[in-house]
């Protein structure tokens, strides 16, 4: 059994387990947990805020995480599921599948959506926004993690890059874990997706077209070369835009790009809309 990994601050096996099984259970091979564990620990490693991270009761969790919340919203229908008495409402196939590997694969401790509202600014905004993330959970170590589930392709996006700004520093503040993630991807993160490969042609095509004065020549430009790029290669457009997200998301800080809906509002649009 792995105790531990990259400094994270587990504590000792016997510790963590007794905590579930109960001192009558103590004698119980933790062998038969190897697997659980195995996935629990590598879905973490793929989480943010481990240097910050800290034990917290569930009391504090109890006391700090709304339950059975379900805010007025104008989207599809809820998906209604019950954990440990809680009702939890899912917006989406995607947060279902979230929830479900939460639940059946990592098995944490609580898991409620919507618990929390973490105040925001967007860039040369001068309102404070609320912004309440998907999905909250608590592991068998005692650590929280708060997770926005997000389709790849939409993570460049000027307000996801708000939110997961925003998710960044309040979980920091607080000492927990956090991420946005694509289950449907290979439960792919935000942070995966700054060492996503990116075509060399096309990275430095990107960044002609991002200091170009006429956008139109550069959106015009950018699915010329795209499909040249199909062509040659063999991959998929969609494997094409996910490249310029990530070229997008590896680049914001260097080269003062926000986000791509204002880089390439029209390919965004069609991008969006796919």
């Amino acid at each position: 059994m792995q105790n531990g990994f990259n400094g994270f601050p587990f504590e000792d096996d016997d510790f963590v387990f007794e905590e579930i099984l109960g001192d009558n259970n103590v004698s119980l091979q933790l062998s038969v947990f190897d697997e659980v564990f195995d996935a629990h620990v590598t879905f973490l490693q793929k989480l943010s805020g481990h240097e910050h991270a800290r034990i917290v009761s569930r009391q504090e969790f109890y006391d700090r995480f709304r339950f059975g919340f379900c805010p007025e919203t104008k989207k599809t229908k809820k998906i209604k599921r019950t954990y440990n008495s809680y009702d939890v409402f899912l917006e989406s196939g995607r947060e279902e599948k979230m929830f479900n590997y939460l639940i059946d694969e990592i098995q944490v401790v609580e898991c409620v959506s919507q618990g929390v509202d973490i105040p925001y600014y967007k860039r040369n905004g001068h309102k404070e926004q609320k912004y309440t993330p998907d999905l909250i959970f608590l592991t068998i170590q005692g650590y929280v993690g708060i997770i926005e589930v997000k389709p790849l392709k939409h993570m460049g996006l000027d307000l996801c890059l708000d939110k997961y700004d925003a998710m960044a520093e309040y979980c920091e503040e607080n000492g927990y874990l956090y991420g946005m993630v694509d289950p449907e991807n290979s439960f792919t993160t935000f942070e995966d997706m700054k060492e996503f490969q990116i075509n060399e042609e096309l990275r430095n095509r990107l960044y002609l077209w991002y200091n170009d004065s006429d956008a139109n020549l550069g959106m015009k430009a950018l699915r010329k070369h795209m499909r040249s790029i199909k062509k040659s290669e063999k991959v998929t457009l969609d494997k094409l835009w996910l490249q310029v997200v990530a070229w997008v998301i590896q680049n914001r800080d260097n080269v003062g790009i926000k986000g791509y809906t204002r880089f390439f509002p029209a390919e965004y649009n069609e991008l969006y809309r796919r």
